[in-house]
């Protein structure tokens, strides 16, 4: 069972591996995993690539990450590795990957659907002693066409002790200015504000902004604009936030470019053995306001 459809009175929500889909989803390609569609009552059209996924378990790597000869197998490990959809619900699923064979990690993705959200928790075991001693797992979400292919976050510039005010994160290209931290970064030592002898597949991995968030969430506007999508997560001092404008591929029938809205976590130490969790949710929903988002937030905070 490659997939499943998990559907409430607001959202129709595909969980997949990374096997190729079949039938009406015969357009998903093998090794793009998470969540293959989302569609709302509010804007019946997948707002993710259809070829791809959003929240896609992208990368695992450690200090070995830039000296990779064989781009397509380590880099982007989680598509090559066995993945396999092991617990399905009317409402919730699981992913489970297998000890993969470049970083040895192993891990599970549970997604349980409600209402308008989609609450997730990503749980890994590094089974090899990790290279250098860290470890850093990366998602990307490819959105298609959106009319406005930037993200909204909470931040600040630290340099000038800036006040906390709505920031937009939109990059130039690929990996430049591309990625955010939280106010006490876990980065890793070498990268500096922007690794440009990196290939290209490496560059947004280590990319850096001189601004920093100050809660650990992100929104962006799918579609049109009138939609939102709202990421949040616990805190975590390895969470960063990143943004491709051209991630996704491009959008022919659109005439534009489809950005990638994506999110790393850098443990450090990370050692075998070791559980390495995230939680987050992941809200779509119409936009309201800014201070609905903020709401948001404060109900995420509270739940527990």
């Amino acid at each position: 069972m490659g997939h499943v459809v998990l559907s409430t009175d607001e959202l129709e929500v595909v969980v997949g591996d990374n096997e190729p889909g079949t039938g009406p989803l015969s357009s998903h390609r093998p090794g793009y995993n998470g969540i293959w569609s989302l569609k709302s009552r509010h804007a019946p059209e997948n707002c993710f690539v259809p070829a791809y996924a959003g929240l896609n378990f992208e990368h695992c790597y450690d200090d070995r990450f830039l000296a990779i000869v064989d781009r397509n197998e380590w880099v982007y490990e989680p598509r090559n590795a066995p993945m396999h959809l092991i617990e399905a619900t009317e409402a919730s699923a699981v992913l489970h990957q297998p000890l993969t064979a470049k970083t040895g990690v192993e891990s599970w993705t549970r997604f349980q659907v409600e209402h308008d959200r989609i609450e997730f928790e990503f749980r890994a075991v590094p089974r090899r002693e990790p290279v250098g001693g860290w470890l850093g797992m990366f998602w990307a979400s490819y959105l298609h066409a959106p009319a406005d292919p930037g993200i909204t976050f909470l931040g600040d510039w630290p340099e000038d002790s800036s006040p906390t005010g709505w920031m937009k994160l939109s990059a130039d290209a690929h990996g430049q200015q591309a990625g955010v931290a939280g106010p006490e970064p876990t980065l890793h030592p070498d990268a500096g504000p922007e690794l440009g002898e990196a290939p290209p597949f490496g560059r947004l991995v280590y990319s850096q902004s001189c601004r920093r968030y100050a809660e650990p969430m992100f929104y962006g506007r799918p579609g049109d604009g009138r939609m939102m999508l709202l990421y949040l997560f616990d805190p975590d001092p390895g969470l960063r936030i990143l943004q491709s404008p051209v991630g996704g591929g491009w959008s022919g029938n659109d005439r534009t470019w489809n950005p990638a809205w994506d999110f790393q976590l850098v443990t450090r130490p990370a050692f075998k053995g070791q559980e390495i969790s995230l939680r987050g949710r992941v809200v779509y929903q119409p936009f309201e306001s800014r201070d609905k988002v903020q709401r948001l937030r404060e109900q995420w905070k509270e739940r527990e």
